[in-house]
């Protein structure tokens, strides 16, 4: 029994189209093994192709796609140590391949036998020695393992467009932490003291994305350098926030007015600024950096106002300007010349009550 199959018109290499070949052999042994599976003991497969031969032998997964798949379906049929090398000189099926003649044939011992070999015990079969040329190595599968360390924040601050929301996901996952900790036993609704602690929480972030290497310097009780944007700041850590010193230590300000947290521009810093213009009831850009410089401190905090209050649709709504209208074509009576009485008209004005002579009241018209 024999089958055979023309290659595909989709160009590949030589090594692939024999894999191929040994994939319809095993299909065909697994048919046969079906139909004869009482009389079949052992099955032996040859192929002379040294490169097929490590390529089913190896496992499936250490191969590209195109040779993985084809060598899955081989180790289905045949177990890879069923397979051998036949050398092509001594390989029957070898002489059609090559092309012959049926008068070469006829005499061609070969064809008509086996391998004298093939004849004698397993153990005196040709030793399986062969190497694989290292250009079809490439189709070898390369696997890389990259570790990627992400240091993504508790909070995505970006996902949020309300400081209220903001702060009351922050305290339940707190919450939710410190459960896991066995170190909190809260329920029920949130208390002032949880939404303070997020909002510290949420404020240390912040400033470690942004102040990360002062805040470092600071905690090994070095000096911030001269180069820093907030060195003239003369910042300082109190209770792990990083505040500004300033100069109103003598006054009677409260804390927070006389060292207020710093901040810089940040999406946190965005929903502070909208939420404070929102419960002052949409006041306008100074007044909103008072109510904020009350507890903190935002560079170039005017600017940052002024750009935030910008997307307040309410404000824009009542502070837009009407649209100004285009003016018409004047019509062609008005700016077309015409010579006197080109157009007339009559008019009638009345009733006017006068005397007549004979002193009778009388109606009369007057004529336009």
């Amino acid at each position: 029994m024999a089958k055979s199959r023309l290659a595909p018109l989709k160009k590949l290499s030589l090594p692939r189209l024999e894999l191929m070949g040994a994939l319809f052999g095993a299909k065909l042994w697994k048919h046969l093994s079906v139909v004869f599976k009482s009389l079949v003991i052992r099955v032996v497969m040859w192929t002379d192709s040294e490169i097929r031969l490590h390529w089913i032998k190896s496992s499936a997964t250490e191969w590209k796609q195109f040779v993985s798949n084809r060598v899955v379906e081989i180790q289905d049929c045949v177990v890879p140590n069923r397979w051998f090398h036949c050398p092509g000189l001594e390989n029957p099926a070898d002489r059609l391949t090559r092309g012959v003649s049926a008068l070469s044939l006829k005499s061609d011992d070969l064809w008509w036998s086996v391998p004298r070999w093939l004849k004698s015990p397993r153990y005196d079969w040709p030793q399986q020695k062969f190497r694989v040329p290292d250009e079809y190595m490439q189709e070898k599968r390369i696997v890389v393992h990259t570790a990627i360390v992400r240091d993504d924040p508790l909070i995505d601050i970006s996902k949020f467009s309300s400081l209220t929301r903001l702060l009351r996901v922050t305290a339940y996952v707190l919450r939710f932490l410190g459960k896991l900790g066995g170190k909190g036993t809260q329920t029920g609704p949130l208390v002032a003291a949880e939404i303070s602690e997020a909002e510290e929480f949420l404020v240390k972030q912040v400033q470690r994305e942004h102040f990360d290497f002062e805040i470092t310097r600071l905690n090994r009780g070095q000096q911030i350098p001269a180069g820093s944007r907030i060195w003239s700041l003369a910042p300082y850590l109190q209770e792990g926030l990083l505040c500004v010193k300033g100069r109103l230590d003598q006054s009677e300000l409260t804390q927070e007015e006389k060292h207020p947290i710093l901040l810089t521009r940040s999406k946190y810093t965005d929903l502070l600024i909208l939420h404070e213009h929102n419960r002052g009831f949409h006041l306008g850009v100074i007044a909103t950096l008072s109510r904020l410089r009350e507890r903190f401190w935002i560079p170039k905090g005017r600017q940052s106002v002024k750009s935030v209050l910008k997307s307040c649709l309410v404000c824009r709504k009542y502070s837009a300007k009407p649209a100004r209208q285009q003016t018409g074509q004047l019509p062609k009576d008005r700016v077309v010349a015409c010579p006197p009485f080109t157009t007339v008209g009559t008019d009638f004005t009345g009733a006017i009550t006068v005397k007549t002579t004979g002193g009778a009241l009388q109606k009369v018209y007057i004529v336009l």
